[in-house]
């Protein structure tokens, strides 16, 4: 499933049985807090089949949900935390189970870097947060490899006419935040083939310019509409360079080599066009000092 302005929208719709208009929930997802959302499921169930159960507490207190029986805590590596609002002091399990669901739907299922995340200004009064857990290093995930997901994207094309929020005319709305999350389908290659076991050293000559970038193409008054929905000032012409000085290592197969490919990380910003169909367009904004480097294997390694 594709992250979409009109498939967030509808999400929101059916859970909370409201127009988008009305009040809903804030989703900030990181990339750096990465759960295994696998694990999240099954400590959440906990609030899934306490769906009709009120949980009471202090207002601005927040609570996490039992470790599953016969589970060590620290083999699962997700962290889950309710807390109320100033002026909340319960909840049912059924609305922590919808505002859990959210998401991860908008932080893991649709993202376009699996993240963790936390949601607030939900219309029960709550934010509900999910994370990894930083003393999970379960045996069968020590040597696990890290994945890489990517999403195609269909940017749709708009035409510069009134209220489309591409020439800073409508009004634009963000939904989802993402934090150390890479651009769909963007990488920048950095070498030739390079042999299995050896080392490259990102040299001054592989530095790259990376750039603010967006979903379709805007003109700079559109970042006027943006700056007031998200409360940060982002520009067009605003860049960073990458790093250089890493040492890179070509960890592919024996009979494989390897191709280093340069992967910026960003704060990538979703949002519609409320005035326009509510079309999408998003905003990638390189975040300083932060990029990643990844090898993609090449050919048969199997002897």
């Amino acid at each position: 499933m594709q992250l979409t302005a009109a498939s967030i929208s509808a999400i929101l719709a059916f859970l909370y049985a409201a127009p988008i208009a009305a009040q809903e929930p804030v989703t900030t997802c990181n990339g750096s807090t990465e759960p295994d959302w696998a694990d999240c499921d099954a400590i959440e169930v906990y609030f899934k089949n306490m769906s009709a159960s009120e949980f009471t507490g202090k207002a601005g207190e927040c609570f996490s949900p039992p470790t599953p029986d016969g589970k060590d805590p620290n083999s699962l590596n997700c962290f889950i935390s309710v807390c109320f609002d100033s002026s909340t002091t319960q909840v049912e399990g059924q609305a922590i189970d919808t505002d859990y669901t959210t998401l991860r739907e908008i932080c893991d299922i649709s993202a376009p870097t699996t993240s963790g995340g936390n949601i607030t200004d939900s219309p029960f009064g709550i934010s509900v947060a999910a994370t990894n857990n930083p003393d999970s290093n379960p045996p069968s995930k020590r040597s696990a490899r890290p994945s890489q997901r990517s999403h195609a994207r269909n940017w749709p094309t708009l035409e510069r006419r009134d209220g489309t929020c591409v020439d800073g005319t409508g009004s634009y709305e963000l939904f989802a935040t993402y934090s150390n999350s890479q651009r769909p389908g963007y990488m920048i290659q950095v070498t030739g083939r390079l042999s299995s076991g050896s080392t490259y050293m990102i040299q001054d000559s592989d530095a790259q310019t990376i750039g603010v970038s967006t979903s379709v193409t805007v003109e700079d008054s559109f970042f006027d509409l943006f700056d007031a929905s998200a409360s940060v000032s982002v520009m067009a012409s605003d860049t960073e360079t990458s790093t250089v000085g890493v040492n890179v290592n070509i960890d592919c197969e024996m009979r494989q080599e390897g191709i280093v490919y340069l992967v910026p990380l960003y704060t990538y910003y979703a949002g519609f066009c409320t005035s326009d169909n509510n079309t999408e367009i998003d905003v990638f904004s390189p975040i300083p000092d932060q990029n990643n480097y990844m090898v993609q294997c090449l050919g048969d390694g199997s002897s």
